[in-house]
């Protein structure tokens, strides 16, 4: 029978050269392009105090996307998740009323469960009580045999 290699690191990404990968090599492109452009249309009329701050802050935020992980996430996932944070409400109330209506879900979806698997033809309630019981005797009969194996190997 013939071996193969499997590879392990599936979702690695690969490396064009260095740290930088496609995904980051276009990253850099948009946002670097970006702020290029930005310094065009303001460094002809303004002077670095004007377009030093939104081209640097461009530039950085290309840099933060295309290569800063926290909590060892993509910063653009990092920066929705931190959204999602702050709209939701970060108090969890009960309602009463929803949770007698999941319970009857809950409730209504097991007995359905119970029907189809009882039209399968599979073991019954009084099969598996028996089998649980022939379990347990065989239990009581092995039990006293272990103790006595164990008084004997600590004696």
């Amino acid at each position: 029978m013939e071996s193969y290699k499997i590879p392990r690191e599936v979702q690695i990404e690969d490396r064009i050269f260095g740290p930088i990968t496609m995904r980051r090599l276009i990253i850099l492109s948009v946002g670097g392009g970006f702020t290029y452009l930005v310094w065009l249309k303001l460094g002809k009329t303004y002077g670095p105090a004007v377009w030093g701050i939104p081209v640097f802050l461009f530039g950085s935020l290309t840099l933060a996307w295309a290569f800063l992980e926290p909590l060892g996430i993509r910063f653009g996932k990092f920066l929705l998740r931190l959204v999602e944070f702050m709209i939701h409400p970060k108090i969890l109330t009960f309602d009463k009323r929803f949770s007698q209506q999941v319970f009857f879900q809950f409730i209504e979806s097991q007995s359905r469960n119970q029907n189809f698997s009882e039209k399968k033809n599979g073991p019954n309630e009084s099969e598996i009580y028996n089998e649980k019981q022939k379990t347990l005797e065989r239990l009581h009969e092995i039990t006293p045999l272990l103790d006595m194996d164990n008084r004997l190997s600590h004696s």
